[in-house]
């Protein structure tokens, strides 16, 4: 299913899609989900601090 609005958004999609593909390995720390592939990939902090 593809998206039309914003403009640019399903080249967003992809390319965090492929973040994932590259995922070498994860770590949680200080409250956060780091997803590597030896450099940081993706970050994720928890919206409950």
């Amino acid at each position: 299913m593809g998206c039309g609005a914003p403009e640019g958004i399903m080249e967003q999609e992809i390319s965090y899609l492929r973040a994932f593909q590259t995922a070498e390995s994860y770590e949680i720390k200080d409250g956060e989900l780091q997803i590597s592939s030896g450099t940081n990939v993706l970050n994720f902090k928890s919206s409950d601090e």
